[in-house]
């Protein structure tokens, strides 16, 4: 007779009452940063397509991408994750995120804090990632692979921290 098993992630709730994630002081401040520095990169994004108009960047051996298109690529895809993430946050409730059952009720439990800060540090990260890129791109330059392995350290290590905290947090 075989053992029937227990689902890893929970069903999204669609009924009955959905609670917003506040949002504190400390995770304004996060959030006002954020977008200083990604507006920062889209103007130095802007600055560095006008100044290279007409180059091509080498990628690679042999491969290259207009500075106009690749300088203002950048920054347009910060912009969306960087509203892609702040929707997501502010319209879905915590019930219809896809976590976890003990990860859920952690984020029930908090108020969705951690999710939010969670979400926030990794808008923070990409875009500081991008930073890098950019720069290194109006320098004419290759971009190296250290940086970008430390973004998928730094975006696995808030996500596992974060959520270990809203455990924490939750048990107290």
């Amino acid at each position: 007779m075989a053992s029937k098993k227990k689902p890893m992630f929970h069903a999204p709730k669609k009924t009955g009452e959905l609670r917003k994630i506040p949002t504190s002081t400390p995770v304004k401040i996060l959030s006002i940063v954020s977008l200083v520095i990604l507006a920062g990169l889209t103007a130095f994004g802007i600055y560095g397509a006008v100044k290279r108009n007409g180059e091509i960047i080498p990628l690679s051996p042999g491969y290259g991408m207009s500075a106009v298109s690749l300088l203002l690529l950048l920054p347009i895809v910060g912009w969306i994750i960087c509203l892609g993430f702040r929707l997501a946050v502010r319209f879905i409730p915590i019930e219809m995120w896809r976590l976890p059952k003990s990860v859920k009720d952690a984020t029930i439990a908090t108020s969705g804090k951690y999710l939010k800060i969670c979400t926030l540090l990794i808008e923070l990260e990409t875009v500081l990632l991008f930073w890098y890129l950019t720069y290194v791109l109006y320098l004419n330059l290759v971009p190296g692979d250290i940086p970008i392995v430390i973004w998928v350290a730094a975006v696995a290590a808030t996500v596992i921290l974060s959520g270990r905290q809203a455990l924490i947090e939750a048990e107290k």
